[in-house]
C-alpha cells in the first residue's frame, strides 16, 4: 500500500467488480461507469473492447478474437487480463472525468474469499498505471447491508441473499460482524444456461448465452397465471437453418427448477450455522435477498413459501453494493470494518 501526504482534494472513487457488470462510484459526482466485465483480444495480444462493445462482440466474432470474462464465480480468473481491463478503463474514463493520479480506491469484495483471493483485487488498482494513493477493501455483505437500508452496526441479527449472475452470497450478520457468510457457485447464468439446454433438447433449437438471458428476464416467472411470452430465434438442428420459437412462461418456468433448489438448499445451510441466541433475531427480520437475479418474478414469494421465512427485495437490488458503498464514501454510513 502505498502512503504519503494527501491533498486536500484527493479524487475518490469506489469499484464493485461484478462478474457480469463493473461498476464505478466517484464521491461528490456519482456513477460514472457501468459496463460489462468483458475484454475482446486479437491474437491474444491485442485489446479491441472492452466493456459493453465487447460483450456485444460475444458468439459473432472470428477465431482471431476471443471475448474474455476475466471474473470467473467472483474470483479474478485472469489477472493480467483483470490488469488490461482496468488500465482500459480508467483510460476512457480519463478522458471524460481528469487523470486518476493519486487517487483514493474502495473496493468490494465477497467475504467467503480466501485472503490471497481478496488481495488480487488490491493487486489490480495498484499495478494499473494510475498510482493509487490508498485502496480500501470492504466485504460485501456488510455493504449490501448498507446498501439496502439496514443498519449494519445494529445488534440485531439478519441474513443478505446476494444473487448475483454467477454466484449467490448468503450471510449472517449481527451487531457490526459478519457471523457467517459463504459463497455459492450458483447464479442467474445456470438459468440461461438450462434454458439454452432445454431448448435444444425439447426443440432442437441452438439459441445464444444472450438470447437465453432475455429469456431469463422476460419470459420466467415463478408466478401463477401470469402469461409471458418471447419470440426466440436459433439454428435448426435439422436443416441448419434459422427458426423462431414461441417461448412461454409455462416452457421457461421447469429449466429454473435445478437452481431454485439449489439456492433454497445453501440458504438453509447458513441458517443452520446461525448462533442459538440469535435465532429470535433472525426469525423476525427475515431474509433481504439482493443481486441482479433477485428481480426474477415471483422469487420474493417462492422463497417464503420454501424457507417459511419473511422475505424482503431490496429496493434497488442491482445496485446496492455500490449505493452502499456510495454512503460510506460521502460519510453518511461509518463503517468500522475493513477487510
Amino acid at each position: 500500500m502505498r502512503t504519503g501526504l494527501f491533498k486536500r482534494k484527493t479524487k475518490c472513487f469506489g469499484i464493485d467488480f461484478g462478474t457480469d457488470t463493473i461498476k464505478i462510484y466517484k464521491k461528490g459526482t456519482g456513477l460514472v461507469y457501468v459496463q460489462k466485465t468483458a475484454i475482446a483480444v486479437k491474437n491474444k495480444k491485442t485489446v479491441i473492447a472492452i466493456g459493453d462493445e465487447a460483450y456485444d462482440m460475444y458468439g459473432k466474432v472470428p477465431e482471431q478474437i476471443e471475448v474474455i470474462f476475466p471474473l470467473i464465480n467472483g474470483v479474478i480468473a485472469s489477472f493480467d487480463r483483470m490488469v488490461s481491463f482496468m488500465n482500459c478503463v480508467f483510460l476512457d474514463l480519463t478522458r471524460e472525468i481528469g487523470k486518476f493520479y493519486g487517487a483514493e480506491f474502495h473496493l468490494v469484495v465477497p467475504a467467503d474469499l480466501s485472503e490471497l483471493e481478496k488481495k488480487a483485487f488490491y493487486d489490480v488498482i495498484d499495478k494499473s498505471f494510475i498510482r493509487a494513493s490508498r485502496v480500501l477493501l470492504y466485504d460485501k455483505p456488510a455493504v449490501d447491508a448498507i446498501g439496502c437500508g439496514i443498519d449494519f452496526n445494529r445488534t440485531e441479527g439478519t441474513l443478505i441473499c446476494d444473487i448475483g449472475a454467477e454466484t449467490t452470497e448468503v450471510s449472517a450478520i449481527a451487531g457490526g460482524t459478519i457471523l457467517h457468510s459463504r459463497l455459492f457457485k450458483n447464479g442467474g447464468k445456470d438459468i440461461d444456461d438450462a434454458i439454452s439446454a432445454g431448448v435444444k433438447k425439447n426443440y432442437n433449437l441452438i439459441i445464444g448465452k444472450k438470447t437465453a438471458e432475455n429469456c431469463k428476464k422476460n419470459v420466467l416467472t415463478l408466478l401463477e397465471d401470469d402469461d409471458r411470452t418471447e419470440k426466440v430465434y436459433g439454428i435448426d438442428l435439422v436443416d441448419n437453418m434459422p427458426k423462431e420459437l414461441l417461448l412461454t412462461d409455462s416452457l421457461a418456468r421447469p429449466y429454473a427448477d435445478e437452481f431454485l433448489n439449489s439456492l433454497i438448499d445453501n440458504i438453509k445451510s447458513v441458517i443452520e450455522r446461525i448462533p442459538p441466541e440469535f435465532a429470535s433475531d433472525f426469525y423476525k427480520c427475515g431474509i433481504t435477498i439482493t443481486g441482479g437475479t433477485s428481480s426474477i418474478k415471483g422469487l420474493e414469494k417462492y422463497l417464503k413459501d420454501n424457507l417459511k421465512f419473511e422475505i424482503k427485495t431490496a429496493e434497488d437490488p442491482s445496485d446496492t453494493a455500490i449505493n452502499g458503498l456510495a454512503l460510506i464514501m460521502e460519510g453518511k454510513y461509518k463503517l468500522e470494518q475493513e477487510v
